[in-house]
């Protein structure tokens, strides 16, 4: 929900109604970029304000009080002072500038909020993002914290709107990085994020809608596996055997003639399920299915499936389904930072109604939505050697908490 109008100005203040672009010496093709319009680019000369006060005064005066009061000072971070990366662009200069062609899933745009403060803050955001552009999400990072917002659209890409994110929490102060990405791209073929203006973190005694980006420190699993039997579990022998207190997947003698699934005898809805992977022998392709079914005289699987690949740790693949990777994948160089090839790697994959994370090595590598309502929120848990060359996979401690289901 975004907000109409002006706040409090001894709380940040800071533009909260639509402006115009019509005027700003840019050049701006994202009205090109969706179609339906035989009008070229509109050309900008300069940003009018919507409100008599800039943003930075307002943040002035805000952290002003702030500095009489002790209480916590808000910060705006410009588009012209962050760090962008893939196809980002900037246009403007200063307090005028703006990020625009936020295209790709992998496009990020960052900042280093300095001597940062502990406490919360109601986080806010200025942009403009088209009408066609539905069904994004923002994914915004403060050092261990994390909020994912809806991406709402304004009026066309030249209205720009400050719309809110959430209240994040800083539980340690000094120098935080912010980073900005999509959680989830809009629907269109082409699809576009927003165009940034600015961001700004302003104290608050709200409660905190942040979440940690480490997974749970309250986890109660029980075991899917005894590190000694297959009980529970059921598929192709052949294919699997248990050695080391593991359940090793696939062998060094042959060819694996197609997908071969270990499954368990029984359906998951909700759960957190966490297990130790390892890729060490032979090409080796594996991971593992949740929500998933068995499909029918084929040796082949239905469902979502967390990738145990060398180049694709954490993405989730729709196996036999729709056959792409879901959501966007997060965290993508701390994520090869972290992986340990041939060891052992810890996998933690937690399901809540619609949403689906995962985590390799506590790095948080997904955070999906599932937008299809006819797709099952419960099914088989499956562990998968993949089909070609002679190659390994193994997997244990493989521990499973289950919750009540959710909307």
């Amino acid at each position: 929900m975004h907000r109409d109008t002006p706040r409090n100005a001894n709380l940040s203040s800071i533009e909260s109604a639509p402006f115009s672009r019509s005027n700003s010496q840019q050049i701006d093709s994202r009205e090109a970029l969706i179609g339906g319009s035989n009008n070229p680019p509109p050309r900008f000369v300069s940003r009018r304000r919507a409100l008599t006060l800039s943003a930075s005064m307002v943040v002035a005066m805000s952290s002003l009080l702030s500095s009489l009061t002790g209480a916590a000072e808000s910060k705006l971070l410009h588009a012209w002072q962050a760090r962008l990366t893939g196809n980002l662009t900037l246009q403007g200069e200063k307090e005028a500038a703006s990020i625009h062609f936020w295209n790709k899933p992998e496009d990020t745009i960052s900042w280093t909020w300095t001597g940062a403060e502990p406490g919360r803050y109601r986080v806010e955001i200025n942009y403009s993002l088209h009408p066609n552009m539905q069904g994004g999400k923002i994914s915004l990072i403060a050092g261990e914290q994390r909020i994912v917002a809806p991406a709402e659209t304004t009026g066309a890409w030249t209205e720009f709107r400050t719309f809110p994110l959430g209240v994040l929490s800083v539980e340690k102060g000094g120098d935080l990085s912010v980073v900005l990405q999509a959680a989830q791209m809009p629907s269109p073929a082409s699809p576009a994020m927003p165009d940034v203006v600015w961001l700004s973190l302003t104290p608050t005694d709200a409660p905190a809608t942040s979440e940690s980006v480490r997974p749970s420190t309250e986890f109660k699993g029980k075991a899917l596996f005894d590190g000694t039997t297959l009980t529970g579990w059921e598929g192709d022998l052949r294919y699997f055997r248990i050695a080391d207190e593991a359940i090793v997947a696939g062998n060094l003698q042959e060819p694996i003639p197609q997908n071969v699934f270990l499954c368990t005898t029984r359906e998951y809805g909700d759960f957190e399920l966490r297990f130790q992977a390892r890729v060490w022998k032979g090409r080796a392709n594996g991971g593992v299915q949740f929500r998933s079914h068995r499909v029918k005289d084929s040796t082949e699987m239905s469902g979502y499936q967390a990738d145990c690949t060398p180049s694709l740790w954490g993405g989730v693949y729709d196996e036999g389904r729709r056959g792409a990777f879901l959501g966007v994948r997060l965290n993508a160089e701390e994520t090869v930072k972290v992986v340990k090839p041939a060891d052992w790697n810890q996998c933690v994959i937690r399901c809540e109604g619609p949403r689906v994370r995962v985590w390799v090595n506590d790095v948080l590598t997904l955070d999906y939505t599932e937008a299809d309502t006819a797709i099952p929120r419960s099914g088989l848990i499956g562990l998968q050697i993949h089909s070609g060359g002679p190659a390994e996979v193994a997997y244990k401690d493989i521990q499973i908490q289950e919750f009540p289901a959710s909307n």
